[in-house]
């Protein structure tokens, strides 16, 4: 007789060519009942994306999409980060399987098209993801107002204690002056974080103001944080060590001027030297890959940039745990598959959305037959159908009205931007299936409130409890805030006088030129030539003493001083990369001429240049120490002028050779000789 197999609790691998779909819970040989992981009939997706279901229970499930290219792009390994991916979600442990329920090794490749699972090795986990996924919303929207609840000296003693530490921007040495303190948990769930970060233990944590809670990064950097383009993944952790990830472009511009800085001696300096941590390191992650967004990545910052710090003990380093978490909310923000994911409803949000519709409807008919009504004593006039109406027309049929009546989901996105109830009953009289810019725009409050789009969002992800109609909202009315944003500024500028409208145009030349000047400074490298270099840092330093005189005369207004103010802290930052350019590549010009005509002299390692300074010193000395007359010194440079255009080969670009040189002195020397000095 063959022997028995011994009985086991592990589920079986799921066919999925089965003709007969399989119930959603089994019975194992034990009598206990678990959840079939795998589906019969896995959804696909193309050759260039893979998918990773990172939760299931019953019918719903929690779906992430991504391209192959970026997961190969962030790991040696893409399999340990996948199971990164879906720990830091919902702090489970388990294993990455195939379609088919089969365990995926670590260190195999990706396949195109794959729709892979994470299965949690315990069924019974402490809770549930959906609390997991209502906690993102408090990170997973922009950090736009500051929390009433921290103090001005707590907020203070943070931003110096982790400046301090960091020793300037993490991710690019820049100085601490140019950077912020920048919260990973956001500054406005001040005291309510414990009880939203139930995904992993951050009790030692203690407020949003702990220092853990801090890292330095360079304004630019801070903005996209705030904006879910980029996050920060912290290691080692229980998936991924830091010989997994993937290293920046040791070509990309910021990481060759970090690595100069990083590597200088800074003892007569106020820049404080940084180091990469022994134990644990953080590495940046770019999430919006999106095409025009090419900039951001090759000027900004390098992608897979390592951090560095002033003082590396663990004990002092941000917290891994907060930046888990914050990873968690990124991949919410920019990877879940709409298509796919399925949320189970949420039982602490309002009612539901027949409840709203109906409350909306009395509400409405309510409000119509006040008005049809009109004061008390007042007699409605007859009409010719039989009905009254307080403005002597007939009103119009139900089936009419109910075609005009605007949604529940479009009444609380007005009611949310504040406008008042007469508009909201103008409004209800037009028919439109979209946002009407005319009537969310005219609130004066949209400009600043950034927040209240995001909250907006929230709300309606409650009502609907479909993430994908949250996400088109929230991008909907970003769009309609840069619009009614640039709209504010166009008409506060009109309303300005002439010489502020010139004094602002004027401003905007000037910022234009300032980007010109720091990508010159950005292209420049160690590699390159000594002349191209000292050029370079010649031009730039003559551009930012004409943006500093320039700033000194302009009006200030309440539309310029912004600008003026953007532009002041680009001067000081560009003369800051000047003085550690100029600290290994000093300026070695035997003469600088800085006179009204000074344009003519600016690049000292041009050949063509020469024989003009040295005529221009002749002229000089005949006049001042001779006493040669005006007339006569114009005439020794008109003379130079003719003869360096009859004797070199054209244009100027000419290079001058030596026996030109020995014409020009002789004949400078014939003419001064015979012109008279008065």
């Amino acid at each position: 007789m063959p022997p028995k197999r011994p009985r086991t609790n592990a589920a079986p691998v799921v066919d999925v060519h089965r003709s007969k779909p399989p119930p959603s819970r089994r019975t194992d040989s034990r009598g206990s009942r678990e959840e079939e992981w795998v589906p019969p009939s896995p959804a696909t997706t193309k050759r260039s994306l893979v998918l990773l279901t990172v939760w299931r229970k019953e019918e719903y499930k929690v779906v992430l999409k991504f391209k192959v290219e970026f997961i190969n792009g962030l790991a040696h390994k893409p399999v340990k980060w996948l199971g990164y991916a879906a720990w830091c979600l919902h702090g489970y442990d388990g294993v990455i399987v195939d379609n088919k329920g089969k365990e995926v090794g670590l260190d195999m490749k990706l396949i195109g098209g794959m729709h892979y699972y994470f299965k949690p090795k315990d069924k019974n986990q402490d809770h549930d993801i959906l609390d997991t996924m209502k906690c993102k919303k408090v990170l997973a929207v922009r950090d736009a107002q500051t929390s009433v609840t921290g103090a001005t000296d707590n907020a203070t003693s943070f931003s110096k204690t982790v400046k301090e530490r960091d020793g300037g921007c993490v991710f690019t040495s820049r100085n601490p002056s140019t950077c912020h303190a920048s919260h990973l948990i956001p500054k406005r769930t001040a005291g309510s974080y414990e009880e939203h970060l139930v995904t992993h233990d951050v009790t030692s944590l203690g407020t949003v103001q702990n220092p853990l809670n801090g890292i330095t990064l360079w304004y630019t950097i801070h903005s996209f944080l705030d904006k879910q383009k980029l996050t920060i993944l912290a290691t080692p952790n229980p998936y991924l060590e830091d010989n997994d990830l993937k290293r920046a472009d040791p070509s990309h511009p910021k990481e060759k001027s970090r690595a100069k800085l990083i590597s200088r001696n800074y003892k007569n300096e106020k820049k404080t030297k940084q180091h990469f941590p022994a134990t644990r390191q953080y590495t940046l992650h770019w999430f919006n890959w999106l095409k025009g967004t090419e900039t951001e990545r090759q000027e900004d910052i390098a992608h897979c940039a390592r951090a560095a710090f002033h003082t590396t003990n663990e004990s002092t380093l941000p917290s891994d745990t907060v930046c888990h978490y914050r990873y968690a909310a990124v991949l919410l923000y920019n990877c879940v598959d709409d298509s796919n994911t399925v949320v189970p409803p949420d039982p602490d949000s309002d009612q539901d959305e027949e409840q709203q519709e109906d409350k909306g409807k009395q509400k409405k008919r309510k409000k119509r037959e006040e008005d049809e009504d009109g004061p008390p004593g007042r007699k409605r006039p007859k009409t010719l159908g039989g009905q009254a109406s307080s403005s002597g027309r007939s009103r119009p049929s139900s089936s009419r009205s109910v075609g005009k009546r605007r949604s529940v989901g479009k009444r609380q996105v007005q009611e949310s931007m504040g406008q008042p109830e007469d508009r909201l009953r103008k409004a209800r009289t037009k028919s439109s299936r979209s946002l009407n810019l005319s009537d969310v725009v005219q609130s004066p409050q949209i400009v600043s409130d950034n927040d209240r789009r995001e909250e907006l969002a929230q709300r309606i992800q409650n009502m609907f409890g479909l993430h994908r109609r949250a996400m088109f909202v929230n991008q909907k009315m970003d769009s309609i805030g840069q619009w009614a944003e640039s709209k504010h500024k166009a008409s506060k500028v009109l309303k300005c006088s002439v010489a502020t409208i010139h004094a602002f145009a004027g401003l905007s030349h000037q910022k234009n030129a300032m980007k010109g000047l720091e990508a010159s400074l950005n292209n420049l490298a160690e590699s390159d030539s000594s002349e191209i270099i000292q050029s370079t840092l010649s031009k730039v330093e003559e551009g930012v003493k004409d943006l500093r005189e320039n700033l000194k005369g302009v009006q200030k207004s309440n539309v310029t001083a912004p600008l003026i103010e953007e532009l002041k802290a680009s001067v000081v930052s560009l003369e800051t990369r000047l003085s550690e350019w100029r600290l290994t590549h000093p300026d070695k010009t035997a003469l600088r001429i800085d006179i009204y005509n000074r344009k003519c002299f600016v690049d000292p390692n041009s050949r063509k240049q020469t024989p003009t300074l040295i005529a221009y010193c002749i002229a000089l000395v005949g006049r001042a120490f001779e006493g040669a007359s005006e007339r006569s010194a114009l005439i020794l440079l008109k003379i130079f002028g003719r003869s360096l255009t009859r004797l070199g080969a054209g244009g100027e670009t000419i290079d001058i050779s030596p026996s030109t040189y020995l014409v020009h002195f002789c004949l400078l020397a014939f003419f001064k000789s015979h012109i008279s000095p008065y």
